[in-house]
């Protein structure tokens, strides 16, 4: 199921709680603005991991990054 950072990551998590696999390569890679990167790249990713975390149980994150 794809989604998009401006989703919500926790709603998406709790609408879906037999999860148990995330692949996420979204990211921001290219930008005029440094606070673009730590708004996608850290800020979705951490969304992510605490929607995740509300599971209470281990789920396998895939995460793909690349160098800027």
């Amino acid at each position: 199921m794809p989604v998009g950072r401006n989703d919500d990551i926790s709603q998406v998590v709790s609408s879906n709680p037999e999860i148990d696999a995330v692949v996420h390569l979204a990211a921001v890679n290219r930008s005029s603005v440094d606070a673009d990167f730590d708004a996608v790249n850290v800020g979705v990713t951490q969304r992510l991991v605490d929607a995740l975390s509300h599971l209470q149980r281990n789920v396998t994150v895939v995460f793909s990054s690349t160098t800027h």
